[in-house]
């Protein structure tokens, strides 16, 4: 971080530099782990100086349960099964996805995601990652879907690493509103027209899901999940927030 590059000493460079070793000892074993399976990190590396605060893990369906109990023998404990994600903790969460779902809706399809994975580093660590380019239609359709919220650093990571790979998946995967919609909100973040964060108003969200269904066969079928997530808290919480006046 800023710290560690300006060789800023204290507390909170100490904290800082716990953070890391934390993580990068998660990143090692976690590694270590799903290495042999076809699995990989996702929603993980940035073009700019970044340390995750949690691991974000795709695999393979038939490898989800393989790679959960190694990592539980391995002192890791269970805070959370979802049809289609296992959330673990140890030294810091890592989420086992088998598809990057919003209410138990795949809105990409991981086994697809898998087949664009490259090696690559992290702190002096070799890794398997997606590649730049399909991290970058990741983290806008992380933003859009999921988060509804356009960071700062989801506009650098799309911004840097968006590339011939981006466009050609997101037709595939039936996602090429989300692309639109993130080339003009970049667009208007450095024309100042607004700033980052953008909030994705409720209804945005509500048609690139309902376009999303309409297109993706594996995300209708993932939706007979949903009615499991109706009543998840962020959801009401971003409606309320996008209803309330200003």
């Amino acid at each position: 971080g800023l710290l560690r590059r300006f060789r800023v000493r204290g507390l909170l460079r100490d904290r800082q530099e716990r953070a890391y070793a934390l993580v990068k000892r998660a990143v090692e074993e976690v590694y270590e782990v799903i290495e042999p399976f076809n699995a990989c990190f996702f929603k993980f590396l940035k073009p700019v100086e970044y340390v995750p605060v949690d691991l974000d893990v795709l695999v393979e369906e038939r490898d989800r349960l393989k790679v959960e109990k190694i990592l539980l023998k391995r002192g890791y404990r269970v805070l959370v099964r979802e049809p289609y994600c296992t959330t673990l903790k140890k030294h810091v969460l890592v989420d086992l996805y088998v598809h990057p779902v919003v209410l138990n809706i795949a809105y990409l399809d991981g086994h697809i995601l898998l087949r664009y994975t490259h090696e690559t580093s992290f702190n002096g660590l070799r890794v398997r990652a997606l590649k730049p380019g399909v991290e970058a239609l990741v983290t806008v359709a992380h933003a859009f879907y999921k988060e509804r919220l356009y960071t700062l650093s989801d506009h650098l990571t799309f911004s840097t690493w968006f590339n011939r790979e981006t466009v050609e998946l997101a037709i595939s995967q039936g996602c090429v509103d989300v692309l639109k919609l993130a080339l003009e909100t970049s667009r208007a973040i450095v024309s100042g027209v607004v700033e980052a964060p953008v909030r994705v108003p409720f209804l945005t969200f509500t048609s690139l899901l309902l376009t999303k269904l309409s297109k993706s066969e594996l995300s209708r079928r993932t939706a007979k999940k949903a009615p499991l997530k109706l009543f998840d808290r962020r959801l009401f919480n971003n409606l309320y927030l996008s209803l309330k006046p200003s």
